[in-house]
């Protein structure tokens, strides 16, 4: 027989939501206190026992920095084509987000499409480095070794801030760190006494 994917259980009244779907969803990027429902776009779904766990999501109006792993609870999977237009109608000339150049000029098409597939799920979440923890925009491309078995997301990757070095767990870093590690950044002749 033919392999096919496992159902999606939903609720009743609720709509299969398919990748490439525009939906709108709970947008927390100007903090919890000024969420708001905007239209995004499901790029890829995360499972969890035969159930759709999050979204991950592309919204409409904004940088690709901004995509985004939503939870189910915050989709609304009651979304219409009006509702959509309707939402689109009112936020039509507000956003702070959009910008109208090309990130990527110069990239034939097939190479564009090539990057766009390899690049469209950023795969850390946050990187620290020092005392510093920062949300990551961007699809990260680290190496093949950085990545176990199962993989998806790399939700923190500590950096060594005098090497900078990166280890996928705090207890590598601080491995790393007891092993005589540079207390300042490489090089001595800034520190020379003339």
């Amino acid at each position: 027989g033919v392999a096919s994917q496992p159902e999606v259980k939903k609720e009743a009244g609720e709509r299969e939501i398919k990748i490439g779907d525009h939906v709108l969803a709970l947008w927390k990027g100007a903090g919890i206190d000024k969420a708001e429902m905007r239209e995004c776009e499901i790029i890829e779904k995360r499972m969890s026992e035969g159930k759709v766990e999050a979204y991950y999501v592309h919204w409409s109006d904004f940088n690709r920095r901004c995509d985004s792993w939503v939870p189910i609870a915050d989709v609304d999977l009651n979304t219409t084509k009006d509702k959509l237009k309707e939402i689109r109608d009112l936020k039509r000339n507000f956003d702070e987000f959009a910008h109208d150049h090309d990130e990527h000029e110069g990239m034939d098409e097939a190479t564009l499409r090539h990057h766009n597939m390899v690049t469209k799920i950023k795969n850390v979440n946050k990187i620290q480095i020092g005392q510093y923890l920062v949300e990551v925009w961007y699809y990260s491309p680290l190496p093949k070794s950085v990545w176990r078995s199962g993989d998806e997301v790399i939700d923190i990757l500590y950096f060594c801030e005098f090497t900078l070095n990166f280890y996928r767990t705090k207890e590598e870093l601080e491995r790393h760190q007891k092993k005589g590690c540079l207390r300042h950044p490489p090089g001595d002749e800034i520190y020379r006494n003339d």
